[in-house]
């Protein structure tokens, strides 16, 4: 497949889910789902659509607000936080936390 028609394929898949999730836009533009409910309950976001029995936001409205609170879309998702635990917790077995006590001469 050619960059072309994954162009277009990411363009349909736009097209056809225009809608986003508050948890979406939380991860899509590493703001806290607490300050997006602290946005709405100011009026400061914009309109929801129901979606079932779930409320969700057009993708291109938060891509305007988001840009009027100079937030931008990050290309790749936040690493997920237990594998960062995982690593510091295997550095930490690897490495002493104290380095080795030196013999000083009392003399």
């Amino acid at each position: 497949m050619d960059s072309f028609a994954l162009g277009a394929d990411r363009r349909l898949a736009h097209v056809a889910f225009p809608l986003i999730s508050i948890q979406e836009v939380a991860r899509m533009y590493h703001v806290s789902v607490r300050q997006l409910r602290r946005w709405e309950s100011a009026g400061l976001m914009p309109p929801r659509t129901k979606h079932g029995h779930r409320l969700k936001y057009q993708k291109t409205e938060i891509a305007t607000f988001m840009a009027s609170r100079g937030k931008e879309r990050r290309s790749e998702p936040l690493p997920d936080p237990r594998s960062l635990r995982m690593e510091r917790r295997r550095a930490l077995k690897q490495s002493p936390i104290l380095p080795p006590a030196t013999k000083e001469g009392a003399g």
